[in-house]
């Protein structure tokens, strides 16, 4: 059974109960879904790695949360009393820092009165580059539109270390092409007749200087997400503790910030305790909030706090967020409802 089988099962049981009902037999108040972007039209750059919500889809995710839970903002976190309050709450993240968020995310926030931790990669700012994923969904989007000489697909194919100009296996290794493997996308893209900093330039797809004082400005809270957004798995303690550490002192200094939210790249899974540990200690004060992406998980201290990636599934927030309670009963039964750090 696929992962996708799996939770599509999760969430058939699930929707038996009422999420009041799951949410008290958890005792987990408090929950922290997070998004990249809302578009009725999801953009070349994203169409190929996850689905993203509509407005209309995005409007009824944040009535379900109203519905349930009340919006807090993030300092409240650093009081241990807020997040152990038996009242449920919400805190919204944003990731990447793309353009989406001016254009629809915010003014519906505006709307309903609540705030947000937008995060964003210093490299990535004023569009002066590209995320290496967002680069390989480019390339497939100009793959799937374009009709190519089968030459051409042998040395696509040949860089890639694929075997026989097939498309689909082509598509999945671009897909499957790490951080340290992020030279290739740069090599594909002449030969797919791409220009990466040409789409920067034109398509604009992250939010400029300006844009992110702007929100500051109207009460939103920014946060930093590493650099470039590499895959932390592969830096030792001392690296990850240093971009984390950059990140956050670039993202504080540039836009005046009096605290340093961080939200981990990809996943803190591989994370050690030690490097947690070192983030949030009294004699670095590396970071006052950080978070990572595991779903609803019991809080593990040093004010560090998990998130639950709604647009997994193009399924509702209240089915996805009922399905993230089912599933945490679950794992509380062989106790695996709190990450294991080394």
């Amino acid at each position: 059974m696929s992962r996708t089988d799996y939770r599509n099962k999760l969430s058939g049981i699930a929707g038996m109960f009422s999420l009041n009902f799951l949410r008290k037999l958890s005792g987990q108040n408090l929950i922290h879904p997070f998004y990249h972007a809302v578009s009725d039209n999801s953009p070349a750059h994203l169409r190929h790695l996850y689905p993203i919500k509509s407005v209309s889809q995005f409007k009824a995710d944040i009535d379900f949360y109203l519905r349930n839970f009340s919006p807090i903002s993030p300092d409240k976190l650093l009081r241990e009393e807020t997040f152990q309050s038996k009242k449920p709450a919400f805190l919204l993240s944003f990731d990447d820092g793309l353009r989406e968020i001016k254009e629809h995310v915010i003014p519906i926030l505006l709307e309903k009165g609540i705030t947000a931790i937008f995060f964003f990669n210093n490299g990535f700012i004023d569009n002066k580059d590209l995320f290496y994923r967002y680069k390989a969904s480019l390339l497939i989007d100009q793959l799937l539109k374009t009709s190519l000489k089968v030459s051409a697909l042998k040395e696509i194919a040949e860089k890639l270390e694929v075997v026989g100009p097939d498309k689909e296996k082509i598509i999945q290794s671009i897909l499957s092409i790490r951080f340290s493997q992020r030279f290739l996308l740069d090599q594909l893209a002449p030969l797919l007749e791409i220009d990466f900093a040409d789409y920067l330039k034109k398509q604009k797809p992250y939010l400029t200087s300006e844009e992110i004082s702007d929100i500051k400005n109207l009460g939103f809270y920014i946060g930093s997400h590493s650099f470039i957004h590499p895959d932390f798995v592969s830096l030792n303690d001392e690296d990850q503790i240093r971009e984390v550490a950059g990140s956050a002192d670039d993202i504080c200094s540039r836009f005046d910030l009096d605290y340093k939210y961080f939200a981990f790249p990809f996943t803190d899974f591989d994370i050690s305790n030690k490097v947690i540990k070192s983030l949030h200690s009294e004699e670095n004060g590396t970071v006052d909030l950080s978070f990572g992406t595991a779903g609803l998980k019991k809080s593990e201290g040093y004010s560090h706090f998990q998130r639950i990636p709604v647009e997994k599934s193009q399924t509702s927030a209240s089915n996805y967020i009922k399905t993230e309670y089912f599933y945490f009963l679950l794992k509380e039964l062989i106790g695996r409802n709190k990450l294991s750090r080394k």
